[in-house]
């Protein structure tokens, strides 16, 4: 058999799994952190995009690929994480006057950690929903006795001005399944690491069903604030005072993304609030479905 007919007969095949997988695949091109967009022929998202994703597109295409997955529209997953990556691991806690506050050490980190939802999707994995409201960090907490825990919030629970976290018809035992959480030891939650600590993924239902939902976010002059875990119960139980930053903004992302420099902790955090012209990404090209392999949860 010729190796045309071959490849005619295998691209369909190809294309009904991907769209059977419920995932379409358009890729962006790479560029420079702070470019006004991506240049040259790409495939992405046309001028009629929401506002979140023409506002993120060009600065996490470096780092990662945009495709489209239903019911979420646009969404982003990463380059570069090992198969057993979960958000909200590379990197660590402290608490400012935000409340708990992330500090990632990916560069990209600025963007998917502080603004929008994450959510187990295979075959393409842990893949990052777009939003516009800023936060020192969006995550489900629980804690117990000796034990720290926290996993992304899932899409469809969302921040309303005045309202506060929503979480609608979202079941968060059942929408964070087991493999989104990280459970460290309490005396190593203020770790530089605390991933290093963290129980494998195995033991993830163990702890959880010894430590109970604590999760707490409040407003606070139009700003969220990421209560979760209480502070002054942890400075009690390890017996130290909980070191207190202040937030500074930068002009643009850096890396790390997050810097901690004595009483302070530096931020990237623009407000994706209009659509900016020259950051439209160019108009949608014909899609390409290419399966991905997914990682393990």
């Amino acid at each position: 058999m010729g190796r045309s007919l071959l490849v005619a007969l295998f691209l369909p095949l190809l294309f009904l799994a991907s769209s059977c997988a419920g995932v379409i695949y358009t890729p962006g091109p790479p560029g420079p952190v702070g470019t006004a967009g991506p240049s040259g022929p790409a495939w992405g998202p046309g001028p009629d995009a929401s506002v979140e994703v023409s506002f993120f597109y060009g600065d996490l295409s470096p780092y990662g690929h945009w495709f489209q997955v239903s019911p979420y529209g646009w969404v982003w997953a990463p380059h570069g994480t090992a198969a057993d990556w979960r958000p909200y691991t590379v990197g660590r806690w402290v608490y400012t006057s935000y409340g708990w506050t992330w500090v990632s050490e990916w560069r990209w980190g600025w963007a998917p950690f502080h603004y929008g939802r994450w959510v187990w999707h295979p075959p393409q994995g842990w893949i990052w929903v777009p939003g516009d409201v800023w936060a020192p960090a969006w995550v489900t907490w629980r804690y117990g006795p000796g034990w720290v825990g926290w996993a992304p919030l899932p899409p469809g629970v969302s921040w309303r001005a005045g309202v506060g976290l929503s979480l609608g018809n979202v079941d968060l035992d059942v929408a964070v399944g087991s493999g989104g959480w990280v459970f460290v030891p309490e005396r190593s939650f203020l770790d530089r690491r605390p991933l290093r600590q963290a129980v494998p993924v195995s033991r993830n239902r163990e702890i959880f069903r010894q430590t109970r939902d604590v999760t707490r976010y409040e407003a606070r002059d139009g700003h969220v604030l990421d209560r979760g875990v209480p502070v002054e119960q942890v400075e009690r139980n390890l017996r130290q005072a909980v070191p207190r930053y202040r937030v500074e903004d930068l002009g643009a992302p850096t890396r790390p993304s997050t810097r901690v420099k004595k009483d302070r902790v530096r931020v990237y955090r623009p407000e994706p609030t209009r659509k900016p012209a020259a950051q439209e990404p160019p108009g949608r090209q014909p899609r390409k479905a290419v399966p991905r392999k997914p990682p393990a949860p």
